[in-house]
């Protein structure tokens, strides 16, 4: 959790310094920008993404979800709460800096991917990502590769150095905010974007990879 914060305050702080939430370069303050695309990447919190259903270890057995704590059951469950979240945090920051915005729209591009939770029994399909969650985020994932094209059986959790099981990898999304009905200085937006960046990592649970630019 204390890299989390660390890593949220870094991000805070270059983009203060740097015309706030937007990469590198002198920047016009005063410019006007209307219905802007705000971009980012981040390890996505739990709920943003969704557990796979295995079969039994037997034929006729029940099925078996692996799931972490908190994770949506479909993809269509988890970008709803993505959007969710990223709308609550646009309008949290539009309040407290104080903006009226009746008409204001948020739509969110992002694409929820099925993890799955660490688990030995039974086994594991190929394909399947094996999720590492770290203060609420999934950080980090591992794709099972399979056996002679079997499934393979874990024997310890997180899976490491496991044959038929991958390298855990940073596991790190694009997301896109299209934001409509709305124009104000890039300086306004700005302190929209560093907000936004504060509640989604701290309410939310989304680990920050990169600042939040502000596109056209």
């Amino acid at each position: 959790m204390l890299l989390l914060v660390q890593l949220t305050t870094g991000l805070l702080s270059a983009s203060y310094a740097c015309s706030p939430g937007v990469s590198g370069g002198i920047e016009n303050s005063n410019e006007v920008i209307t219905d802007p695309t705000l971009m980012f990447q981040a390890s996505p919190p739990v709920g943003w993404t969704y557990y796979p259903v295995i079969s039994g270890a037997v034929p006729g057995a029940p099925p078996v979800a692996s799931f972490f704590p908190g994770q949506s059951m479909t993809a269509t469950e988890a970008v709803n709460r993505a959007t969710g979240d990223v709308t609550a945090a646009v309008l949290d920051a539009f309040s407290s800096a104080s903006l009226s915005a009746p008409g204001l729209q948020v739509n969110l591009v992002y694409e929820a991917d099925q993890i799955s939770n660490c688990y030995t029994t039974p086994a594991t399909p190929p394909g399947t990502k094996i999720g590492l969650l770290s203060g609420g985020a999934i950080t980090e994932t591992a794709t099972v590769t399979g056996t002679a094209g079997a499934g393979v059986t874990l024997t310890s959790c997180p899976p490491r150095g496991i044959a038929g099981v991958g390298e855990f990898q940073e596991y790190i999304k694009n997301v896109k905010v299209i934001i409509r009905g709305f124009s104000t200085t890039r300086f306004m937006w700005n302190r929209i974007t560093s907000s936004m960046l504060s509640t989604l990592n701290f309410r939310y649970h989304v680990l920050f990879r990169s600042e939040i630019t502000i596109g056209s």
